[in-house]
C-alpha cells in the first residue's frame, strides 16, 4: 500500500508576496503634510447678521510684527461647517462703534491692533480685539458674533509666506473611514466641506500660499 501524500501546505509565499507585504506597510499612515505644516495660527471669524437673517462671514488674520499686512477672506461656508474644525470657538457677539458699516470691519478690527503698542505677539491678537470690544461702551452700532479656528502653516512667520494666494487642506489622522487627508483647494469653504462629509468633526486645517493656483 502506497503512502498518502504530506499535507498541502499552500503556495510558498516566495520573494513576490514578501514584495506585496513590504509594500503595504511603506504606506504612510497619516498626511505627510501634517510634519512640513506644524506652526499653528488663528483665524478671527465674523459674523454679520443682517435684518433678512443672512449673514456675511469674513476671515481675518493679523501677524503682531505687520498687521496692516492681513489677510481677509468673504466666505459662504455657514458657522455650521466651521464648527467641524478641531477646536472651534465661540467668542461673543459685540456691538462695533457706531458709524462702522459692513465694508470696513476688518479695518476697524486692524485699528484695535494698530492703535495698542502692548500686542507684541501673535498669540495676543485675537484676545486683545476681544477684550477691546467688551470695553466699548453700550450703542447702536453694528452688531458682530466672532468665532476663531486654528489652522496650521508651514512658518511661524505668517501664513502666506510661500505666495499671496491660499490654499486650504484638510488632514483627520484620526479618522475611522477610508480618507484621512483632502486635496489643496483655493476655497477654504471647499476644504472644510469635503473633509466634514469624508471624515466628519475634529478637522485640521493646513494652509499654504501660492503664486498661481
Amino acid at each position: 500500500m502506497e503512502d498518502s501524500p504530506p499535507p498541502y501546505s499552500g503556495p510558498n509565499p516566495g520573494r513576490n508576496a514578501q514584495a506585496h507585504i513590504q509594500h503595504v506597510n511603506s504606506v504612510p499612515l497619516s498626511d505627510p503634510d501634517l510634519e512640513t505644516f506644524s506652526h499653528p495660527h488663528i483665524l478671527l471669524i465674523s459674523v454679520i447678521k443682517s435684518a433678512d437673517g443672512l449673514g456675511a462671514t469674513v476671515i481675518h488674520y493679523w501677524t503682531a510684527r505687520s498687521p496692516t499686512a492681513s489677510i481677509t477672506i468673504y466666505s459662504k461656508l455657514g458657522i455650521n461647517s466651521f464648527q467641524h474644525v478641531q477646536n472651534f470657538r465661540e467668542l461673543g457677539t459685540f456691538t462695533l462703534p457706531t458709524g462702522i458699516e459692513p465694508s470696513n470691519v476688518h479695518q476697524c478690527l486692524t485699528s484695535l491692533i494698530t492703535e495698542s503698542p502692548t500686542v507684541s505677539s501673535d498669540p495676543e491678537i485675537i484676545p486683545h480685539i476681544v477684550a477691546q470690544l467688551s470695553s466699548l461702551p453700550p450703542n447702536k452700532g453694528l452688531s458682530v458674533q466672532f468665532f476663531s479656528i486654528p489652522v496650521f502653516g508651514n512658518s511661524a512667520e505668517g501664513l502666506l509666506t510661500d505666495g499671496p494666494i491660499p490654499l486650504w487642506k484638510w488632514p483627520k489622522p484620526t479618522s475611522l473611514y477610508g480618507r484621512k487627508t483632502g486635496f489643496w483647494e483655493v476655497e477654504l469653504g471647499k476644504a472644510i466641506e469635503d473633509g466634514e462629509w469624508m471624515a466628519g468633526k475634529e478637522l485640521q486645517i493646513l494652509v499654504k500660499g501660492a503664486l498661481r493656483t
